[in-house]
């Protein structure tokens, strides 16, 4: 599928380019005298021109341009975004486009990871378009994870039976993730209590809702709350399943993480799993892996927060 900044980019030229031989040719639409018209042609234009300032379109061309962009990603624009600075350049009519995209994406659908990546994809639309529904979570497992990797599978494959389970409070089962991560888990004491809810046989940790030993019972209702709350919200969308390679939480056999990952892949829903392994990317419809070869450099928190922003950003609005 094209970008959409070079869709963009072959209609202005198409649009308003007047495709003469001799391209020093004074254009119809340039805004200076042609005695200083230094545009040219639209044929010589980058993502990064000034085509308002630099004379190639004018008012009358952005509301032609708007009406395009409109009718092309199926959006509408509102008022307070058709401004001239948003269409100054083509990669500034990407924005604008992206920003639209992006929030239908959003206000359709629940993203639903294990561990940390929906919260990153979450924020980081928040601080990509400061607009308020990019904050609102409607995912009630946000920031919480299942350290069994099998189980995350089982509970993407089953989604809706688990989200109809009512939630139960107790002490963790699994050990897996404690024996393979040096025992830094709650059951050892090194960290502070936090709940663990059982949806069934799935064991979801609340990591990020610590608090002392002797206000376990406070923490739980408050967690509960917060889960009833976002589980009646996200029942209005519809899920995407995301998963990264650095959010397998178990030791696997090739062959057991292949299995894993096909597994996650034939979900009848739409998935995206982030790979570091370039021979397992692979689309479909419904799914996505996704090589990511930029987490090869840094695994620094931040850096993997933004990369994971920008990748599902990417794969929902060329792929999905």
């Amino acid at each position: 599928m094209k970008e959409i900044k070079d869709i963009i980019l072959n209609y202005i030229i198409n649009k308003y380019d007047e495709n003469t031989t001799d391209r020093k040719t004074h254009h119809s639409y340039c805004l200076f005298p042609e005695q200083d018209c230094t545009c040219k042609s639209l044929n010589n234009i980058t993502y990064d021109t000034s085509l308002i300032q630099g004379g190639y379109i004018d008012s009358f061309s952005m509301v032609t341009i708007l009406v395009y962009l409109e009718n092309t990603f199926n959006i509408k624009i509102l008022d307070i975004d058709a401004v001239p600075n948003n269409f100054e350049s083509i990669n500034t009519m990407v924005q604008l486009v992206e920003k639209y995209m992006i929030e239908k994406v959003i206000k359709k659908h629940t993203i639903v990871s294990n561990s940390c990546s929906s919260m990153y994809v979450y924020n980081y639309f928040f601080e990509q378009n400061k607009h308020p529904a990019f904050i609102d979570y409607t995912n009630p497992f946000i920031s919480t994870w299942i350290p069994d990797d099998e189980q995350y599978v089982k509970f993407c494959e089953n989604y809706d039976y688990y989200i109809s389970i009512e939630p139960r409070f107790g002490e963790p089962i699994n050990t897996k993730w404690s024996i393979e991560h040096n025992g830094n888990t709650r059951q050892t004491g090194h960290l502070p209590y936090y709940p663990v809810m059982f949806l069934d046989d799935i064991e979801i940790h609340w990591a990020h809702d610590r608090t002392n030993n002797d206000k376990k019972l406070q923490k739980d209702k408050l967690v509960l709350t917060k889960y009833n709350e976002r589980l009646n919200t996200s029942m209005l969308y519809e899920p995407i399943f995301l998963w990264c390679y650095h959010e397998m939480y178990n030791t696997h056999t090739d062959e057991e993480r292949k299995k894993l990952i096909q597994r996650f892949n034939n979900i009848e829903r739409k998935t995206i799993f982030f790979t570091n392994i370039r021979e397992e990317e692979q689309y479909n419809e419904n799914t996505i892996v996704k090589f990511i070869s930029l987490w090869e450099k840094s695994r620094k928190g931040d850096y993997i927060q933004k990369a994971t922003g920008e990748m599902f950003k990417n794969e929902i609005l060329y792929r999905f």
